[in-house]
């Protein structure tokens, strides 16, 4: 995982009745695999898609610009190598 952050936003949670305004830190990590099981795993489904697929996916305006800029430099990155 980069110890450097790509960037960040807000993400409003709400449990209740209760509304919180939370500042979110996103890292890039390579991810080798996954396990069978998560906690989550029957609520949530996933898949592998390229950062390039995540942007588009990602409803918060302010994370699918973080994650297109992450797939710009790689993509840069990569036709560089």
């Amino acid at each position: 995982m980069a110890t450097r952050a790509l960037g960040s936003f807000k993400h409003r949670k709400r449990k209740g009745d209760r509304k919180r305004t939370m500042n979110v830190a996103v890292f890039p990590m390579k991810v080798h695999g996954r396990e069978r099981w998560w906690p989550e795993k029957g609520e949530r489904d996933a898949s592998w898609v390229s950062p390039k697929t995540a942007a588009r996916l990602v409803h918060k305006a302010q994370l699918r610009r973080l994650i297109a800029r992450f797939a710009a430099q790689t993509c840069a990155r990569h036709s560089r190598s």
